[in-house]
């Protein structure tokens, strides 16, 4: 029996030993979890010594409730806490390199406290703490669907947590999706610019950023503020974001004929009234009113005419074209026109609280009873006027052959008319009030890909690029050239053959746009163009609005009133031109240039782009637009299809 004892007891020594140079360490700062998450409360021994033998303990301090326990070689779960139950575990392979860390599954709030873990092998034990907080699980949110904003007004981009927990100690960027530029920075509870062009017109809310709502306030709203913004909140731990649209609108004008309408008893008339920039109706209030006495004439509400409220007197003679509605067509066609309808005529366009009207005057016409009497007057009358117009064209084509020399017959003839009757005539009511320009191509700036003519006005995509000077002026991945001539006031029209060509790009472009990669507009650098592709037809503008083309183009018209900030495309037929699309509400400091591009050089789309020479831009009749001051005035009549 002596023998024995004195075997064991130099053990015993040697266990006492080892154990007193072992230490339990823990984390060295707070653990932090997110609800649902899984956790991971550090608990080992130094030096690394196993545990598979060992009883290890997890206990929350608050309350003493037993966490986990793990004796004699297994996990004792039916001694655990209800409320961990199921959610705990360690990890047995490394008991025995003395890690007895605990993993915590589905964190909940109500696991937020200090920790305790305990190790303990015969009389030996030895704990450390592990402090756990837990936050709530946060989302950003954002809007589903895009924010529309009025130019001129301000904005206000929506982002906010879930739950609504303080942002104020976080870093809230706004950029922009497309190039990643800042818009608006607030990091260290300090606000940071970002773009020039957004430069004082952002801001956050500080005491709404304690709510977790850290929207974007853009004040001034532009055209070239429309664009996809990201939001993204950060701290220390977790990251996200959201992206918002934005799609600015410029509030239409509602426009109308020049001059009066004039009509004959029991015929039918059409009164224009229409929307431009041509915005949807289908979802406005269209009302028409006779001005002297109020009397309801036509009431388009809620989608649908409300025929019940009208005038007695022009009950089933009135008409609005709902197809055209949608262009912002809300014209009125009046059907068997009685002396009656004589006088001025309102035309009120309303969306909620915006409001716009015209008023346009119809003067009726008595049928001439007379028929011969009347025929044989104006027969005199028209070969009166021949003869007088013969002789004084004849006396001005001599005293000014030189000036028109070279000039068209028919350029000449309206040239002359207008001269000598420019006090009687006015030029909205008959022709196109453009002033053409003279655009010629700069080879300084074309990709090397293009071909010039020698003249300028021609450009073609070659197969392979050619040997060209270098210049820093130059398109190095665009397919396009820039005129030489650059608009910096005034207004400007000019119209480019674009026949057979499936794939082109016609517009204009700031002066600084960078040349070197893909065209791209932004906050600083103007992309006005209509651009074919495939035979749709897109605007530049970040929308991609489609322009519906009735027919293939042959010649568009671009049209540049730089000091009222606006550009509009023409579909230029041999009888009249059709708008096909406008950029509006821009305000232009640099130079504008017009930009081309015949596109790939490959079978069918490989036709060229001309510029038409200034003599052969006429003067056409038909729906366009004179620019007055503050105002456009409609050229004539819309007809009704």
């Amino acid at each position: 029996m002596g023998d024995i004892s004195v075997i064991i007891l130099p053990l015993f020594c040697l266990m006492t030993t080892a154990s007193a140079d072992l230490k339990v360490l823990g984390p060295a700062r707070r653990v932090t979890a997110v609800v649902g998450d899984d956790v991971l409360l550090p608990c080992y021994l130094v030096p690394h010594t196993s545990a598979e033998n060992m009883t290890v303990t997890w206990t929350l301090n608050s309350t003493g409730a037993l966490v986990h326990l793990y004796k004699d070689g297994r996990d004792m779960s039916d001694q655990q806490d209800a409320a961990y139950r199921g959610r705990t575990a360690l990890f047995k392979e490394h008991l025995r390199t003395g890690n007895a860390s605990l993993q915590l599954h589905n964190v909940q709030i109500s696991d937020n406290g200090d920790y305790a873990c305990s190790v303990q092998i015969g009389n030996w034990s030895k704990q450390v703490s592990a402090q756990l907080t837990v936050k709530a699980k946060v989302h950003v949110l954002g809007p589903a669907y895009p924010i529309t904003a009025m130019a001129g007004k301000d904005l206000h981009l929506p982002c906010h947590l879930s739950p609504n927990i303080s942002a104020l100690d976080m870093t809230v960027t706004w950029l922009l999706r497309r190039t990643g530029a800042l818009v608006h920075l607030y990091r260290d509870g300090c606000d940071k610019g970002g773009l020039n062009a957004y430069r004082g017109r952002t801001a956050l809310l500080k005491e709404e950023l304690a709510r977790g709502n850290a929207s974007l306030k853009l004040t001034s709203v532009q055209v070239s503020d429309e664009a996809e913004y990201v939001c993204s909140i950060e701290d220390e731990h977790w990251r996200s974001n959201i992206s918002v649209q934005v799609i600015v609108k410029v509030r239409p004008n509602v426009l109308g004929p020049a001059r009066r309408v004039t009509a004959v008893v029991g015929d039918d008339v059409l009164l224009p009234c229409y929307l431009v920039p041509h915005t949807s109706a289908d979802n406005m209030t269209v009302t028409w009113t006779l001005n002297s006495t109020g009397a309801l004439v036509h009431l388009y509400k809620d989608g649908r005419d409300m025929s019940d409220q009208q005038d007695a007197a022009y009950r089933g003679r009135t008409a609005l074209f709902k197809e055209h509605l949608r262009t912002g067509n809300a014209s009125l066609q009046l059907h068997n026109v009685q002396i009656s309808d004589n006088g001025d005529y309102i035309c009120l366009i309303q969306d909620g609280p915006w409001r716009k009207q015209l008023s346009l005057q119809i003067k009726v016409n008595g049928r001439s009873t007379d028929t011969a009497h009347s025929w044989k007057a104006g027969f005199s009358f028209m070969f009166m006027l021949a003869l007088a117009l013969a002789g004084t064209l004849a006396l001005l084509l001599y005293r000014v052959r030189r000036r028109l020399k070279g000039t068209p017959f028919f350029i000449a003839i309206i040239w002359l008319l207008l001269h000598h009757f420019k006090s009687h005539i006015h030029y909205s009511d008959i022709f196109i009030c453009f002033s053409p320009v003279n655009v010629t191509l700069d080879p300084a700036t074309a990709h090397p890909q293009l071909i010039l003519s020698a003249d300028g006005k021609q450009v073609v995509s070659g197969e392979s690029p050619q040997s060209v000077s270098p210049s820093n002026h130059r398109f190095s991945t665009e397919l396009c050239v820039l005129a030489r001539e650059g608009f910096t006031h005034g207004k400007h029209y000019f119209e480019v053959l674009v026949q057979g060509n499936r794939d082109w790009i016609v517009g204009l472009i700031s002066e600084h746009i960078d040349r070197r990669g893909p065209l791209k507009a932004c906050a600083s650098d103007l992309y006005l163009a209509l651009k074919l592709r495939d035979g749709a037809c897109y605007s530049s503008e970040s929308s991609g609005a489609i322009v519906q083309l009735s027919e293939d183009i042959k010649i568009v018209g671009v049209f540049v009133d730089y000091d009222e900030g606006f550009v509009s495309f023409y579909d230029v037929k041999d009888s009249y031109i059709g708008h096909l699309y406008s950029f509006t509400g821009y305000c232009f400091t640099e130079t504008l240039f017009p930009i081309f591009s015949p596109g790939p050089g490959d079978g069918e789309r490989s036709a060229p782009l001309v510029i038409l020479p200034i003599w052969d831009v006429e003067f056409k009749p038909l729906l366009t637009y004179e620019v007055k001051s503050d105002k456009i005035r409609v050229a004539n009549f819309l007809t009704a299809k």
